[in-house]
């Protein structure tokens, strides 16, 4: 895919070898996070999550300027596209990359499938980004906000709220 914006992106397929790359990212972007809503961090479940997810999600490293910058994980469903993982290193944070994707994904999605994702509340930038983009909150559920946006949907009306805990 390539980016609305003047700010180009490139996907490739991930491999499990790519393992290292993702645990370390997912490290950086989501620690912090992670320590402000459960009070510790723990990189031998993320690395166990990615190899057991492996083979069911739609896994992808972003390259911008020609360099590892991200990861994009999507969980296709018959009914919904869920946002599992979109995390982008801090260098290419802020620069139109991740709204470029997202803004892809949407426009690109099939007839009447909504894109769905999740935030931790204290993630305020992530929730924003996606708000500015369409989303809009459907419900809170533990740790979690829960969005949805109608893509695929443009001229028809959403579908109803699916409140079922996705991925």
């Amino acid at each position: 895919m390539q980016a609305a914006s003047a700010r180009a992106y490139e996907l490739r397929a991930c491999l499990e070898a790519d393992a290292d790359f993702v645990v370390a990212l997912t490290e950086t972007v989501m620690c912090d996070h992670a320590v402000r809503t459960w009070g510790r961090w723990d990189p031998a479940y993320h690395r166990a999550e990615y190899h057991r997810a492996f083979g069911r999600l739609e896994h992808s490293i972003v390259i911008c300027d020609g360099t590892e910058a991200g990861y994009l994980a999507i969980h296709r469903r018959d009914e919904v596209d869920y946002l599992q993982w979109l995390l982008l290193l801090p260098a290419f944070q802020n620069r139109g990359i991740g709204s470029a994707i997202v803004s892809d994904l949407i426009r690109t999605a099939a007839p009447g499938k909504p894109l769905q994702l999740r935030v931790l509340p204290v993630n305020a930038g992530a929730r924003r980004l996606y708000e500015r983009l369409g989303f809009a909150v459907t419900h809170t559920e533990g740790d979690f906000v829960y969005l949805e946006h109608p893509a695929g949907t443009a001229g028809r009306n959403p579908p109803a709220t699916d409140r079922r805990r996705l991925p």
